[in-house]
């Protein structure tokens, strides 16, 4: 889908000042009128990637020129703008790897608010490798990460991470290229760290995954993990022609996923020359989201490609799953891509202004057409006023801002820049994903999912049998403010068999105000699932449980002969050793045979028992 701009008519309304309430403005709440930069030492410095703290803060990730080499960098800034002075010094972090250039590419914030560089330093032959650092929350390097807070990878040519993704279980995963040094054709890499910052094993060949499209170049520049575990990276590849859009999926393993694409990859040509993926986002739906740019040989655009979760351009974007944006004044290029909770996607980079590139944004609807509810048109720009500014990275507040960083021209080099926007896409406290309910040995199990949690206090579930009203059955601590998926679970063991439950969910923030999600969830409890073995009984007895000494759950086995078993009722029971009821297993009749059930170590009440020594007594009620 072709769209042309005017940007000297959206840029006249920036200068002038818009009193609506128009998203995409900047917001004059945050440092100076919505704008920040960052001096490092007097040189150049830029920030490449960009993450929200819970509590508000922002962490923006590069690297800073001293002397003539240049370092990793790291700054953090209040909500406000101001630099945190209790971060480094004066809020800034620099990074020598020892021997030459060291750049930072990317970024990622742990759950535990430590925080992960990556990109390159220099090795003692002149080439580059892959290399991270990881920081305390206050700074300082984290010496329980590789080589006192440092990690150096020598994939076997000049080696550059581009990208950072944290999974769930702690691993770190990165993206990125190697090139080899006498061919200078670049292969594309994913690499997989530990948590202490050693390759995983478990991943590829010894921790790395390389990936060719083609004969010629290949470069992830963006990798990102799907709700089922499953690995996307994205970049550029030769295609038949030219460069095109390069998208792979991974199993967690490390293996390409066959059910993707063809092999487990995708080539996408989006125009008839060069196309680069620069970022990647996941949908809600689980479609896939690619944004870049285009070019054409005259100039730059922005680019976006949506794939259905095989891997095929999705018919209902765009044109035939592409999309390509092109402005007025000049060259533009989408760098980084967010997708708000509404849906809508935000892409960030840099447009030209018919004077200077500036920080550029468009946010485009879910079916591919620009938003006129932002900018000008769907479009607009953050101009720090000196010179060319560029925005390399992009990030969603939990209020719904958007913040983009990157670097600003002072007037003789550039600094670190941030810059916030409003909007009024304002995420609802909880972004519940799933809700289910399932019986399981006699107790309905509750699960539910949640992408992100804003302020959340605690989670409350309510239960009500057919005729009755709801009442309030457990309260579950939420995680307050984060970014990370998080997944709960509550047994509801007080339930009784053949009878409906209907359990909803709400949420609680830490003002006290309560949030009901909307889908109410109905489950009948059946019989206690006994498995009936193949066998004849002779006697009326309990067998030996296994395992025994059991934590949490052991099996007995039990045996009631025909004559025992006619119209008469069974009793299973757990004692203490002075002879005081713990649970019921059983009470009912059965036809003789051989059976087993489970006790999972719990009281009448769903309650664990403690440690120690119990009885477990089997009565025929015709003989008691």
């Amino acid at each position: 889908m072709g769209m042309l701009l005017g940007i000297a008519a959206f840029c006249a309304a920036m200068m002038g000042g818009m009193a609506s309430a128009q998203d995409g403005q900047l917001d004059i709440t945050f440092g100076r009128n919505g704008l920040v930069s960052t001096d490092f030492s007097g040189n150049s410095d830029q920030g490449r990637a960009i993450m929200v703290q819970p509590d508000g803060m922002l962490v923006v990730v590069g690297f800073a020129q001293s002397g003539s080499v240049f370092d990793f960098g790291v700054v953090r800034y209040t909500s406000l703008g101001p630099r945190d002075l209790t971060f480094g010094t004066s809020g800034k972090v620099t990074t020598d790897f020892g021997i030459s250039h060291d750049r930072a590419f990317a970024g990622a914030l742990q759950p535990d608010g430590k925080i992960i560089a990556a990109g390159f330093a220099t090795n003692e032959t002149g080439g580059i490798d892959f290399a991270l650092a990881r920081y305390n929350s206050d700074g300082t390097l984290d010496t329980g990460f590789g080589a006192n807070g440092l990690v150096i990878t020598d994939i076997g040519g000049d080696d550059e991470i581009l990208s950072v993704e944290l999974q769930s279980d702690g691993k770190i995963l990165v993206a990125g290229f190697s090139e080899n040094p006498s061919t200078f054709l670049r292969d594309a890499i994913l690499a997989r760290y530990n948590s202490n910052g050693l390759l995983d094993g478990s991943f590829g060949t010894g921790g790395v995954v390389t990936t060719t499209f083609g004969t010629g170049d290949d470069v992830f520049t963006s990798v990102t993990v799907q709700a089922d575990g499953n690995i996307l990276a994205g970049g550029y590849a030769d295609g038949p022609l030219d460069l095109d859009f390069a998208l792979a999926r991974f199993t967690p393993s490390g293996s390409l996923d066959a059910t993707f694409g063809t092999g487990g990859k995708v080539l996408t040509p989006i125009d008839v020359l060069d196309d680069f993926i620069n970022a990647l986002a996941v949908q809600q739906d689980g479609k896939i989201v690619a944004a870049g740019y285009i070019d054409n040989n005259i100039d730059f655009k922005f680019a976006l490609a949506r794939y259905t979760t095989t891997g095929a351009l999705d018919p209902t974007f765009g044109t035939g799953g592409k999309v390509v944006t092109g402005f007025a004044s000049g060259s533009s290029e989408g760098r980084d891509v967010q997708i708000a909770i509404s849906g809508k996607i935000l892409v960030a980079g840099y447009i030209f202004s018919g004077t200077n590139n500036d920080f550029g944004f468009a946010r485009y609807n879910s079916d591919g057409t620009l938003d006129a509810t932002f900018g000008t048109g769907g479009a607009t720009l953050a101009d720090f006023g000196l010179g060319f500014d560029e925005a390399y990275a992009l990030a969603l507040q939990p209020d719904g801002k958007d913040v983009a960083a990157g670097f600003a021209f002072n007037g003789a080099n550039f600094d670190f820049g941030v810059a916030r926007l409003t909007s009024s896409d304002v995420p609802l406290p909880v972004t519940l994903t799933s809700f289910t309910a399932e019986v399981e040995d006699g107790a309905v199990v509750l699960r539910w999912v949640t992408e992100s949690e804003i302020d959340n206090e605690a989670f409350l579930i309510d239960r009500r049998r057919d005729g009755e009203d709801f009442i309030r059955i457990a309260e579950i601590p939420g995680q307050g403010t984060t970014t990370h998926r998080t997944e709960y679970e509550y047994i509801d063991r007080q339930v009784i068999e053949g009878e409906t439950y209907h359990y909803r969910l709400a949420d609680r923030d830490f003002n006290g105000r309560i949030t009901y999600h909307e889908n109410i969830l109905t489950v009948t409890v059946g019989e206690v699932d006994f498995r009936q073995r193949d066998a004849v009984a002779k006697v009326f007895r309990v067998r030996p449980n296994y395992p025994n000494p059991f934590n949490p759950e052991t099996t007995i086995p039990f045996e009631v002969p025909s004559a025992e078993a006619e119209d008469r009722t069974i009793l299973l029971q757990v004692f203490t050793t002075t002879g005081q009821v713990v649970k019921t297993l059983f009470d009912g009749t059965l036809s003789g045979g051989v059976y087993e059930v489970e006790w999972d170590g719990t009281g009448e009440a769903g309650q664990p028992v403690s440690s120690g020594v119990y009885v477990v007594v089997l009565r025929n009620r015709r003989l008691s």
